[in-house]
């Protein structure tokens, strides 16, 4: 590493800085999370322009700079061991994974949404705070234990990115699957919901039965009966309204389909589960 300097920084810990950095290694991985304004992060040469809500990865072998591009530049880091990165990717995700956060080459940036991130940082904030009044080893230790979580709920949202980018299923057919997700659209009839596809039913049947090895109406009632579940366990609507608001005309037909799904009436359920 020559001259270069080695940041180095505790373990399951977290810390906000508001400045720019030359090249440096780290002494352990790295979440940068841009809080505000904009810089510049250079990874192994190659740079990428960070705003506020954007995450990168930086593995601890990674040369790196932060270059500021607005003086309101904020970012928050979090630190985590290679070793513990590696034992938390081989538990609970799998080999492949820790190598690809790890290569040389990899880019890897985590997508959040505003609300996803700003919990985080919040969180964040929290805990830098209790470790800073942590009293005893046993708060300290549950203090990395907390930040543990977070990072696994980083590490679990980037796992699940870049499988979705991955996968073989049409982009543009997991885009409608996600609006069709309310009981406004899934209550109602199957050819209807069909149409807003864009495609022809017996087309765009062919298309789901392919990647998802299950007919589209097994799916809707698939819907249809989840819904109906948290809604005779979290309101007191008679069974009739359920099977109106999920898409069932008929009270007789809601009966037969739920008990096909869950092996009990709906009246059995709520019993069960009150």
């Amino acid at each position: 590493m020559g001259n270069i300097p080695v940041c180095k920084t505790p373990d399951l810990s977290t810390a906000v800085h508001r400045v720019g950095n030359s090249d440096h290694y780290h002494e352990n991985c790295e979440f940068l999370l841009e809080v505000s304004g904009e810089i510049t992060s250079t990874v192994n040469g190659v740079s990428d322009r960070l705003a506020a809500g954007d995450i990168v990865f930086i593995n601890s072998s990674s040369l790196h700079s932060l270059t500021e591009l607005s003086a309101d530049h904020e970012h928050r880091d979090i630190y985590i061991s290679n070793a513990r990165l590696r034992g938390i990717c081989i538990s609970l995700f799998d080999a492949d994974f820790y190598d690809h956060l790890t290569s040389k080459g990899a880019l890897v940036k985590i997508k959040t949404d505003g609300g996803e991130f700003s919990s985080v940082i919040s969180r964040l904030i929290d805990l830098e705070l209790a470790a800073s009044l942590a009293v005893s080893e046993k708060d300290l230790e549950t203090n990395r234990r907390c930040m543990l979580a977070v990072i696994v709920q980083l590490l679990g949202v980037y796992y699940e990115q870049i499988n979705s980018e991955n996968s073989v299923t049409p982009h543009w057919l997991v885009e409608f699957l996600r609006t069709i997700q309310t009981p406004d659209v899934f209550s109602r009839s199957v050819d209807e919901i069909i149409s807003m596809s864009g495609y022809s039913h017996t087309h765009f049947c062919a298309i789901f039965k392919k990647y998802f090895s299950k007919s589209f109406k097994t799916y809707i009632n698939e819907l249809r009966v989840a819904y109906a579940r948290s809604m005779l366990v979290s309101t007191d609507s008679s069974v009739l309204d359920i099977s109106l608001t999920v898409g069932y005309s008929s009270l007789s037909h809601f009966i037969q389909c739920f008990k096909k799904s869950t092996g009990i009436t709906p009246g059995q359920y709520r019993a069960a589960n009150m």
